[in-house]
């Protein structure tokens, strides 16, 4: 039996607009997933600890690319593995958020803890209550080199359009160190050079025994692009990025909010099942 995986994206494509999701159903799914021999790949670019907050219940049974592709974690290890930006990286970064200056709160994230760079305002209380319920309290800096953890991402809101060209000058000034992806509604993520989703991916996959074209991957925005050249099968969310359309990939029947990625993953294992 060829072992398979399915790789799945969070916001826009398995939760709801609300961050819930049907718990009952995916449990369903999951059980009789593994049962097959096969792995659910979670592969966001939200936080470790916050996955680890959402996801309580399934840990046991979920391999991680958190961090767009900067954690990864296999199901059977206790321990993640993470790629960190440098200190020269945070040095540039703190320079060109000052030069561009984003619409609302500078995030930086380590492996415990979550700081906020002052001068720049807050996120909603919705989304600072759910990273101090995942980190405990956020940690307020003045400057990215005041954080004396290693830090794995950096995300800053510039605005829907704003985003992508400021993305586009990281890449062109520090491109070199780094590496700049828009994650949407007008967020962008820092990573070391050379981390997305794909690349964590690669390393999962290895360390599973799975091929990459028995892998099967679900996403709605731009920085699910790597991983999508990187699998064998792919949906994109009916709800997606227009670019994402135009790629050739499968649509997904139904979007987030209609469970479009367990419809399609219950398909699947029909498939495997029947045959």
């Amino acid at each position: 039996m060829v072992k398979k995986a399915i790789a799945v994206d969070l916001d826009g494509t398995f939760l709801h607009s609300d961050q819930s999701f049907d718990e009952a159903r995916f449990e369903t799914f999951l059980n009789q997933w593994l049962d097959q021999g096969h792995e659910f790949i979670l592969a966001t670019g939200r936080e470790e600890k916050l996955i680890d907050h959402l996801f309580a219940n399934y840990l046991d049974r979920l391999n991680l690319v958190v961090n767009n592709g900067a954690v990864m974690r296999a199901r059977f290890d206790s321990q993640s593995v993470a790629a960190y930006l440098s200190q020269t990286a945070l040095g540039g970064l703190q320079a060109i958020i000052q030069k561009f200056h984003p619409t609302d709160s500078v995030l930086a994230f380590s492996d415990e803890h979550v700081y906020a760079v002052r001068g720049f305002g807050e996120r909603d209380s919705g989304s600072m209550d759910l990273l101090e319920a995942s980190f405990g309290p956020i940690i307020w800096v003045d400057h990215l080199l005041d954080i004396e953890e290693a830090v794995t991402s950096v995300t800053a809101n510039f605005g829907e359009q704003a985003s992508e060209q400021v993305g586009e000058y990281v890449n062109a000034t520090l491109g070199e160190i780094v590496h700049a992806t828009t994650s949407g509604m007008g967020a962008l993520d820092v990573l070391a050079k050379g981390v997305n989703k794909a690349s964590g991916l690669e390393k999962l996959l290895t360390k599973l025994a799975i091929a990459p074209e028995d892998l099967t991957v679900f996403g709605d925005g731009m920085n699910d692009v790597e991983m999508m050249q990187l699998a064998g099968q792919v949906f994109v969310m009916p709800n997606g990025d227009a670019r994402l359309m135009d790629l050739g990939y499968q649509i997904a029947s139904f979007d987030n909010n209609a469970d479009g990625v367990l419809y399609e993953a219950e398909r699947i294992l029909a498939q495997e099942i029947n045959n």
